[in-house]
């Protein structure tokens, strides 16, 4: 279960819905009975442990903290959400692992998802003078190149890390 979607701290600005089924959720958990033979797992991942409600920290008497991937981790995960992707042969998938220092799993999908965006704008230019024929539809984006993936690795740095102000920028 992803907590942060649901508990997350509770505040005024909270639609009275959403503050009921928090308690009622919570409730729920504290009367959960189980025999001895029986064991019961409720797990919950974040990104933002600080946003979460106190009582339900104190309902999880574990935590684990997962680090973020090395660099042969991110060169893996580059390599399998690209996997089902045309890419170039150009791609220096370690060039990318090495320049993505602190990027979570979640961070080189989407600076993949953002790199193969750069092709489907380069094809809709490139159709959007002409009317398309019926060949056009096959095979006609091009690869994702080591430019799209270098350019979108910079816009993603750019949300994520902090700006010359000092402060954070959101993504």
């Amino acid at each position: 279960m992803f907590v942060d979607a649901f508990l997350r701290m509770r505040n005024a600005q909270d639609h009275e819905v959403t503050a009921v089924m928090k308690a009622q959720f919570m409730s729920f958990w504290d009367g959960l009975v189980t025999d001895q033979s029986c064991t019961v797992i409720v797990m919950g991942a974040t990104n933002r442990p600080a946003d979460l409600d106190q009582a339900i920290l104190r309902r999880m008497p574990t935590r684990f903290n997962i680090g973020l991937p090395d660099t042969k981790q991110r060169l893996k995960i580059l390599r399998l959400i690209l996997s089902k992707e045309p890419v170039a042969e150009e791609v220096d998938y370690n060039f990318l692992a090495e320049s993505t220092a602190y990027f979570s799993g979640s961070d080189l999908r989407e600076l993949c998802r953002n790199a193969s965006l750069y092709r489907v704008r380069d094809f809709n230019q490139s159709t959007s003078l002409r009317l398309p024929e019926e060949d056009d539809f096959h095979d006609a984006l091009r690869p994702i190149t080591m430019v799209d993936l270098t350019i979108s690795i910079e816009k993603i740095k750019e949300s994520k890390f902090p700006s010359a102000s000092g402060f954070y920028s959101s993504m």
